[in-house]
Parts: structure tokens; sequence; C-alpha cells
């Protein structure tokens, strides 16, 4: 699970949209919020897909 979230992390870097300071991946608590907040979008986007 951490090594697939670090994988993530590592592509998502590559993005150019998150270039942006605010998703700064050195620091290691705004991935993690960042993480949380992905998740809790996801959920709750399957909530309302899933019904």
């Amino acid at each position: 699970m951490i090594s697939k979230l670090s994988e993530w992390a590592a592509a998502a870097r590559r993005l150019p949209v998150l270039r942006h300071p605010m998703f700064s991946f050195d620091n290691g608590a705004m991935t993690f919020v960042v993480a949380l907040v992905i998740l809790a979008w996801l959920s709750f986007f399957s909530v309302i897909l899933l019904g």
C-alpha cells in the first residue's frame, strides 16, 4: 500500500499541474493531506456513482 502510494506520488510529481508549490511532495505532511483529500473525493464519487 505504501509502495503503491509512493509510486503514485512519483507519477503525480511528473504531472505539470502538480508543479504548484501547494503540491510539494517533499513535504510529507502535505502529501498525507493531499492523499486524504483524494481518498475522500474517491469515496464521495463512488457513493454517488454506485448509489
